[in-house]
């Protein structure tokens, strides 16, 4: 049996645990090795999750985080926990997501229904929905549902929630996971007892969701009062992910479920495809220790080796805008490439829009005689761009006025100027002047495929702003469009967080 990472202890609070396996025995559940019809981890994980409280007769804890390796039985558990519910609590409402509605329906559908219609003890009791934005099981003798939702913020309006489960929280970022929150917590106000369980094997930098409730669960621990209950299992940051007798001995799941050999099989697959992240994907998938997006995007070494002492600003840049997806963050960054076509990249603005911002970025451009450069995929930076026009147009009136200054970027233009600053990087030919803002964006920037071998600069897949990586990317490429020298020096935008004056 593995030992696990961290485990809130049990108590001596009664426990629904038992009746759970009960439940489980009769849907005939049975772990090949003789243990039962749960593992040792899925017994211990619901003996303590499903403690009652001897005085409120409810749920002792309100949040279970559950986080174990891959094809460790954790959906197999939640299923469990989720049929027990539905037939030991009247009018229940229950509901699973994943990381998108699809994926909760089609586990639903293929793997849910299929346990049921095999446990022939439930023929009759059940009713199976399979009606697009209703998928799920009902109980008519109880009156309660298993449902799916997808993990968008207006899912559940107007539901109640006795038990949520979010499956694969790492899939969610911190957007997504606001929007998880807004749907699932107000649906649990009025029910007593109500619990969320958040259940995953560890993410990337991008899996903020997930983060923030190992966070709560680990300092949870050793509170005795406190209402989170924490199941955590796989191996430390000391140990070597190809020491697979180590793994195994992390992996709930080994000995029961699966072998040793299987892990021997899983490592040599991972190490010849890179595109499941080598041994470091191995190590999240089968160890359950979360990797980093710099491994794949833009490497921390790579990075401090191409700073720079600042130099004074050319007669000649490109400047360029971008913005996180909700718009709450702007910056404004200015490229240029010396005699020898190295590439520099200084950041004139960066801060939360305002007021005043579209007045600051016209009197960039106005000073320098240049235009504005935009990726055409960027939402939070179109809706600025907007503004920013208006301000000329106000400034400039009449017919014979000069036109707004800008340029999309399209696709493939975009994806050229990813690549040429990631690839500038990576051969010490773009250089920055370690500027904090931007060295933080490139800290947790993360890649996404635009397909035929080009790539982006995945906004919603980074842990933080990453806008002032894609605009630095654009401001290099804003220079190589420009069509003659500009005739006078890049102006510095005042406010914010001007990196001269500060």
């Amino acid at each position: 049996m593995a030992t696990p990472r961290h485990h809130t202890p049990r108590s001596d609070r009664p426990t629904r645990g038992p009746a759970v396996r009960k439940l489980a025995k009769a849907k005939g559940r049975a772990c090949p090795c003789g243990c039962g019809a749960h593992m040792p981890w899925q017994r211990d994980a619901a003996d303590v999750a499903l403690e009652v409280d001897p005085v409120t007769r409810v749920s002792a804890f309100g949040i279970v985080v559950v986080s174990v390796p891959r094809q460790s039985g954790k959906t197999t558990l939640e299923s469990d926990i989720a049929d027990f519910t539905c037939l030991s609590v009247r009018r229940a409402r229950v509901w699973l997501a994943m990381q998108n509605g699809k994926t909760a329906d089609g586990w639903m559908r293929d793997e849910h229904f299929a346990q049921l219609a095999d446990a022939g003890i439930f023929r009759g009791r059940y009713i199976e929905s399979r009606r697009a934005g209703e998928v799920g099981v009902k109980w008519p003798a109880t009156g309660s549902t298993f449902y799916t939702f997808p993990p968008k913020e207006d899912a559940l309006h107007s539901k109640q929630s006795d038990k949520v489960f979010v499956d694969e929280a790492w899939a969610h970022n911190a957007e997504t996971g606001a929007a998880l929150r807004q749907a699932i917590r107000p649906t649990m106000a009025t029910r007593r007892g109500a619990q969320l369980w958040v259940v995953s094997t560890m993410g990337t930098d991008a899996s903020v969701y997930l983060d923030q409730y190992i966070t709560l669960a680990r300092t949870s621990l050793g509170n005795p009062n406190a209402r989170v209950a924490f199941i955590d299992y796989g191996i430390g940051d000391d140990v070597d992910p190809e020491d697979v007798d180590a793994v195994a001995a992390a992996h709930p799941a080994v000995g029961h479920t699966i072998t040793r050999e299987a892990l021997v099989e899983a490592l040599d697959e991972f190490k010849s495809d890179p595109q499941l992240g080598g041994v470091a994907g191995f190590a999240r998938a089968y160890g359950n220790r979360g990797t980093r997006n710099n491994e794949t995007a833009i490497p921390t070494a790579r990075w401090t080796a191409a700073g720079r002492a600042r130099l004074e600003l050319p007669d000649r840049a490109g400047i360029a805008l971008d913005a996180t997806p909700v718009g709450d963050r702007v910056a404004l960054v200015a490229g240029w490439r010396d005699e020898t076509t190295h590439g520099y990249v200084e950041p004139l603005w960066v801060d939360t829009p305002g007021r005043d911002t579209p007045a600051l970025v016209v009197d960039v451009l106005e000073a320098n005689d240049a235009p504005l450069v935009v990726d055409r995929a960027s939402i939070g930076a179109l809706e600025l761009v907007d503004a920013i026009a208006a301000e000329w147009r106000r400034r400039h009136p009449g017919r014979n006025a000069p036109e707004f200054p800008h340029r999309f970027l399209n696709m493939g233009e975009y994806a050229s100027a990813c690549s040429m600053f990631l690839r500038g990087v990576l051969e010490d030919t773009v250089h920055h002047f370690n500027d904090p803002d931007l060295t933080a964006s490139v800290e947790v920037v993360a890649k996404r495929d635009l397909g035929d071998g080009g790539f982006g600069w995945q906004r919603k897949g980074s842990a933080g702003s990453i806008c002032e990586t894609v605009a630095a990317s654009v401001a290099l490429k804003a220079y190589d469009l420009l069509p003659a020298p500009r005739r006078r020096a890049v102006a510095r935008a005042g406010g914010g967080t001007s990196r001269r004056n500060r």
